[in-house]
């Protein structure tokens, strides 16, 4: 895997909505992962700078990230992410 390009960009409900939806490959959703991120957003200690980066293929489709990003949609919040492009 080879990284293309590097953004880092503030993610809201509406993007992270978009990247789940290009989530094809992806392993199974575990809501308790989702619950954590969820916790951390709510409390303030969301790190997404220092965290792995959001992964998408050269195609727009979703490899790394699910459970960050649904932890986005659900509470509504407006947080940095790095997103890195990758190629296989």
């Amino acid at each position: 895997m080879k990284v293309v390009k590097k953004e880092l960009i503030t993610i809201n409900q509406k993007k992270a909505s978009e990247l789940l939806g290009r989530n094809f490959n992806n392993r199974e959703l575990h809501p308790i992962n989702v619950k954590y991120f969820v916790d951390i957003i709510e409390c303030g200690e969301w790190q997404g700078t220092k965290a792995n980066p959001i992964q998408i293929d050269v195609a727009g489709n979703l490899i790394n990230g699910q459970h960050r990003l649904n932890a986005i949609v659900q509470t509504n919040a407006e947080l940095p992410v790095w997103i890195f492009t990758v190629e296989f």
